[in-house]
């Protein structure tokens, strides 16, 4: 009873240096928990979309594509699934809201099924478009509207009979030359071959073929035999092969959640890495000036484990306290701030707030370190008879500094920057941890603001630079 009250009087005297504990801690697991939170949330999101909507793996463009070509890719070993569509290009007229959209025609969604936000459910034989929903939210258009497309140089009009959101276009720009979406101006819709050949009585035209895998984790091998095999039948007509990782609607998404978990650990290092020199430095000063104290209870009969299992909790109940309000705090707060600044890029239909569970065990790991730490900082305290530890602690020899080692160099240095020399040299735990801390702090920075620097130098340079055309004339098919 008399070493907690002891341990609750040492906590308020050093209140400012367990205050640096609890933050650093709290920070670690917040920081974490909330952008790892953030990666969880969107991987599995994602993930489980793609199954649930039978989204292909492999997307082939062709000209010309028949019912005969489907079949022979469909015979292919690994193809457990194929779907042939027609992708069309087609420009909106609304008042002075001018977009462009990406028109998907197909009867028969077997692969890849959008999600339908509102409205009704897709059927091939029912005339209009089923609309992004995003888009149509930019647009001000609603269920039950009728918009003007111009597609291979005739308007025509559409009933928009449902708002989707589409799994092959997770991350959706619209154009090859957009860093970034524009939903005001890009789009994409959904309409029936039926719809198609009324308003633009034209032949077959599809352009693409959807392959869904038998193995989800083919090797690249094998890929690039299936690649060899689609373009021996289609032959001339050949034109692309794209799986997962280069379909720029799904890679962008998840070579950007790869992103977010890599800074994730990176952040969480820098402040667990400076919690535990925190405490292990807290604990040392703390141990050298109760050295007296720790003398009198081993006189008494208190056991070295004892007195280190007392020291150990000032360790265990900041990095405790810290730790679970970051774990609680973060999923309310910086998870969903940082869910609200990716729904303006990222197109998924649930974004739920989950508690990620790694974080949960980043939380004991620092709790544990910091613990450990606060336990192997009292072995100076405790390894000597208590006599010998009531006796005041000998000074520590002075270092000679790294400067004073080049004499000249010393000798124009004044007073004050020689005295400042040797304390660092003489506490050189304190100085790295001054070192860290604002190593850490300038690469926050540093990410902050050069990140900022550097889209802002990548539009210049893609703009200024390499596209340097004002308009773009695209020319229909015909």
């Amino acid at each position: 009873m008399y070493l907690n009250k002891k341990m609750l009087r040492d906590m308020w005297k050093y209140k400012m240096q367990f205050a640096a504990i609890l933050l650093t801690a709290f920070l670690s697991v917040f920081i974490y928990s909330g952008i790892m939170g953030l990666y969880d949330t969107m991987k599995n999101s994602a993930d489980q979309w793609l199954v649930d909507s039978n989204t292909a793996n492999i997307w082939i463009n062709g000209t010309a594509i028949t019912d005969d070509d489907l079949a022979s890719v469909k015979k292919l070993d690994c193809v457990k699934d194929t779907q042939a569509e027609t992708v069309l290009s087609a420009s909106l007229k609304n008042s002075d809201k001018d977009g462009q959209v990406t028109l998907v025609v197909n009867d028969k969604i077997n692969l890849s099924q959008p999600k339908i936000i509102s409205g009704d459910k897709y059927d091939s034989n029912k005339d209009g478009i089923w609309l992004y929903e995003y888009f149509a939210e930019e647009h001000n258009i609603k269920v039950g509207d009728t918009i003007t497309l111009t597609c291979l140089g005739k308007e025509i009009k559409l009933k928009v009979n449902g708002l989707i959101l589409s799994p092959m276009y997770l991350h959706y720009t619209g154009s090859s030359t957009s860093l970034l979406p524009d939903r005001m101006r890009y789009g994409y819709g959904i309409v029936s071959e039926k719809c198609l050949e009324k308003h633009l009585p034209v032949s077959s035209i599809r352009n693409q073929i959807e392959i869904k895998l038998d193995n989800e984790n083919m090797s690249q091998e094998d890929i690039s035999k299936l690649r060899e095999d689609t373009e021996d039948i289609l032959g001339s007509r050949f034109s692309g092969f794209r799986d997962r990782s280069d379909f720029v609607g799904i890679s962008v998404y998840y070579e950007m959640t790869n992103s977010i978990k890599s800074m994730a650990i990176m952040f969480s290092a820098v402040f667990m890495l400076l919690s535990l020199l925190t405490i292990n430095s807290t604990m040392q000063r703390m141990i050298e000036t109760q050295r007296t104290q720790i003398g009198i209870l081993k006189a008494m009969g208190c056991s070295d484990r004892l007195i280190r299992v007392h020291y150990s909790l000032c360790g265990l109940v900041i990095s405790l306290i810290g730790a679970v309000i970051g774990l609680v705090v973060a999923p309310f707060t910086l998870m969903k701030m940082l869910i609200d600044v990716e729904k303006s890029y990222y197109s998924l239909y649930e974004w739920p707030i989950e508690i990620c569970t790694s974080a949960i065990i980043i939380a004991i790991a620092i709790v544990l370190c910091c613990t450990l730490t606060s336990a192997l900082s009292t072995s100076s305290g405790i390894r000597y008879m208590p006599a010998e530890t009531m006796r005041e602690k000998a000074p520590k020899p002075n270092r000679k500094p790294i400067v004073k080692r080049i004499p000249f160099l010393w000798k124009i240095l004044s007073y004050d920057w020689q005295w400042a020399f040797r304390e660092n040299a003489k506490n050189r735990k304190r100085t790295i941890i001054g070192i860290i801390s604002v190593a850490g702090s300038m690469m926050l920075l540093m990410a902050g603001f050069g990140m900022s620097d550097s889209l802002s130098h990548a539009n210049v340079e893609v703009y200024g630079s390499q596209y340097t055309y004002g308009s773009k004339i695209v020319f229909s098919q015909s």
